[in-house]
């Protein structure tokens, strides 16, 4: 494998990124997210409890009623430039979905460069 110039220049750089953010807060998902090339964005105003990464499902059909809460990112390459499987991509989706409440991920697409998906929370089941 040849390393390009670019990669000696970028992995300093995201280093000292890292040690730069120690004193931030939420300092251990800002440098995850850095690090796994991932993110998810909010677009409710409403926050939510993180769930369980294991039990977010991905690419699913609901079969319940459910809201948008989110959009998900993740590169399909590592910092190093080497491309991910899809279940590693899966997974990162997964864990960025938990962090803001997310049940499951639908409508994944994929092009060269990046995964997205739709974050979506099960509406509670109305007692009768």
């Amino acid at each position: 494998m040849q390393i390009k110039w670019c990669q000696l220049i970028i992995i300093p750089l995201i280093s000292t990124a890292l040690a730069g953010c120690a004193t931030v807060d939420n300092t251990t998902q800002k440098a995850e997210n850095l690090v796994t090339r991932s993110h998810a964005t909010k677009q409710t105003k409403k926050d939510y409890k993180s769930t369980n990464p294991n039990t977010v499902g991905v690419n699913v059909n609901p079969n319940k009623a459910f809201k948008k809460i989110g959009k998900v990112y993740v590169n399909r390459y590592n910092v190093w430039g080497i491309k991910r499987q899809t279940a590693v991509i899966y997974d990162l989706m997964q864990k960025q979905a938990a962090h803001i409440g997310g049940n499951a991920i639908i409508h994944v697409q994929k092009n060269r460069h990046i995964a997205i998906g739709t974050i979506i929370r099960y509406k509670p089941t109305e007692v009768v």
